[in-house]
């Protein structure tokens, strides 16, 4: 069985790693508690050194894959719309 949870305070949580070779492992910041698997990983905002879940690991790249889309991009592909949600008169 599988337990998660995380104590977050949702107006100071922040990215607190990059996708830039030596700055991809830096913690989240806002998170004070985090369990995986019924362990404590982060406690009090102190991380506890217990590994109870699984690393999800890729190579660190020069460049990122990310491609920033446009409005018009993203709702192209990802808007369910028949025309009918359109705002009258546009």
């Amino acid at each position: 069985m599988f337990n998660n949870l995380e104590v977050f305070d949702a107006e100071n949580v922040a990215e607190g790693s990059d996708y830039k070779a030596g700055e991809n492992v830096l913690p989240p910041v806002g998170l004070p508690h985090v369990i995986v698997n019924g362990q404590f990983v982060k406690r009090d905002n102190e991380a506890t050194n217990v590994l109870a879940g699984q690393p999800i690991r890729y190579p660190v790249e020069d460049q990122g894959r990310h491609e920033v889309a446009s409005t018009k991009q993203w709702l192209a592909y990802f808007a369910i719309d028949d025309g009918s949600l359109a705002p009258r008169g546009q």
